[in-house]
């Protein structure tokens, strides 16, 4: 964990977040000392300081292969992005590096209670019901998002289900793996994110379930988009190898709407023909005005016999 032990570290206690979605508390993209941080801190709830309890041993940076981009300036907040080229059929996340299992209430409570407020409404949001309890991966694998529609979908169980762009976002079905029919963990995240409402059937829908505390989605960006220092604020990113490879790059995104090429040609033969339309009209009506003048002249001259 960054160099410090969950023993060696200094450990307060924090009161349970129940205003996570009331708080507007800043959405940060963790530096990598944060996630070393709730690493430390699940192997410090579980009483020990190796991490070897189930889900919780060998812990990596991250549990991805392929190399991805951390953002937030999309309509989804954080989300992850290829930074390269993926093809059909990579395996590209081991959910067994970072992420961890609780199995039951008073074990997550636990945990919580290590972590201020800020990070406790971030695990409550990422962390998600399982069959037997409740999990959360402690990486970035946290920023994948759902994707709204079928046809954005980019991978199941991790693995991609086609090509995946350089630059497009990581999308998966919340509702292959999310335990929607109740148990203690969405009572639990229902007190910090509010509580929803069940259906018919007795499970909250996918969609309620996961767009609570979620950034609301605009129809019109309801398609698929083609660490290190500080946290990174809105506009920034950061480019993440493979967990074998320890190099990161942090780059300033920037948006530049311009015309293409064809259309600035467009444009300077439009507006470079105006003046020259302008000029020959300016000069063949001082033409025509002088012609009818002169011929006026000759005319009054005839009639008085000049």
């Amino acid at each position: 964990g960054g160099g410090i032990s969950a023993t060696n570290r200094k450990w307060e206690h924090y009161d349970f977040a129940t205003d996570c979605a009331t708080s507007d508390y800043p959405r940060l993209i963790h530096p990598s000392e944060t996630w070393d941080f709730l690493r430390d801190a699940y192997i410090k709830s579980l009483g020990g300081d190796d991490g070897s309890d189930d889900g919780g041993s060998g812990f990596q940076n991250h549990g991805f292969s392929i190399p991805f981009n951390v953002r937030d300036d999309g309509p989804r907040g954080r989300s992850i992005y290829a930074a390269e080229l993926i093809p059909k059929g990579t395996k590209f996340y081991k959910s067994s590096e970072s992420c961890v299992r609780f199995k039951e209430k008073g074990g997550l409570k636990n945990y919580l209670r290590l972590l201020p407020h800020d990070l406790q409404c971030d695990i409550l949001l990422w962390a998600w019901a399982t069959s037997s309890g409740a999990m959360v991966c402690l990486d970035e694998g946290s920023y994948i998002n759902h994707g709204e529609k079928p046809e954005l979908i980019t991978h199941s169980s991790t693995t991609t289900l086609r090509d995946i762009q350089p630059g497009e976002e990581l999308l998966e079905d919340y509702g292959k793996f999310i335990n929607t029919g109740g148990g203690w963990f969405n009572e639990l995240r229902g007190r910090s994110w509010g509580e929803m409402k069940d259906t018919e059937e007795g499970g909250a829908e996918i969609d309620k379930y996961t767009n609570q505390g979620a950034v609301a989605v605009p129809e019109q960006h309801q398609r698929a988009v083609s660490g290190d220092g500080k946290s990174l604020t809105d506009g920034e990113t950061r480019t993440v190898r493979g967990h074998n490879d320890e190099s990161e790059i942090n780059d300033q995104v920037v948006h530049l709407v311009t015309p293409s090429s064809g259309e600035k040609s467009k444009y300077v033969e439009r507006f470079t023909h105006v003046p020259l339309i302008l000029v020959a009209f300016l000069v063949s009506s001082f033409l025509l005005t002088r012609k009818r003048c002169r011929l006026s002249f000759l005319g009054s001259k005839e009639k008085r016999g000049i």
